[in-house]
Formats: C-alpha cells, sequence, structure tokens
C-alpha cells in the first residue's frame, strides 16, 4: 500500500463531484475524499478503483462536464443515496 500511496494515488481531486457540485470544497465532495482517503484505500480492490477513477475521471469531466442534465443527475444521486449511505455508515465506525 505505502507504494501506492508514494506514487500519488488518491492525492487527487473527486473530479465528476467536484463538477457536479460546482465547488471541490462542498461538505459533500469532502465526505466522498474521506471516504477515498479511508476506506478504499485501504483496500486492494479500493486502490485499482481509485487507479481507475483517477485515469478516466477527468476525460469524462472535460468530455461531459457542460452537460447540466448530468452533473443534476450525478448531484442528485451524490447527495440523495450515496453520501448520506457514507455518512451514516461512518457514524456506526466511530
Amino acid at each position: 500500500m505505502g507504494r501506492a500511496i508514494g506514487r500519488g494515488l488518491g492525492k487527487s481531486g473527486c473530479y465528476i463531484a467536484s463538477c457536479a457540485y460546482a465547488d471541490a470544497r462542498h461538505p459533500d465532495v469532502e465526505v466522498l475524499r474521506h471516504f477515498r482517503d479511508d476506506f478504499l484505500i485501504q483496500r486492494k480492490w479500493g486502490r485499482k478503483f481509485i487507479a481507475f477513477y483517477e485515469k478516466t475521471a477527468p476525460g469524462l469531466v472535460a468530455r461531459h462536464g457542460h452537460r447540466q442534465w448530468l452533473n443534476k443527475l450525478i448531484y442528485f444521486c451524490l447527495s440523495n443515496f450515496v453520501v448520506p449511505m457514507l455518512r451514516v455508515s461512518s457514524r456506526r465506525n466511530e
């Protein structure tokens, strides 16, 4: 794991969420970033997912980030389903 973190894995932005929220520092984006840093990066499959995401997400945002309907759909899904589940899960682990 140390090698992957040393290469910068997980140190990039949350491209898609930042685009959907139009704010890289939005509290929901921070929840997603903490999930990445505290959970995903600790698992081999999570590090593979992060590497895939970091490779593909910037291009997806560059090609589709201007599509307001897509940003609204992603925002809706993240803010109403994903982030609330992560918040509940993190409270259970405290």
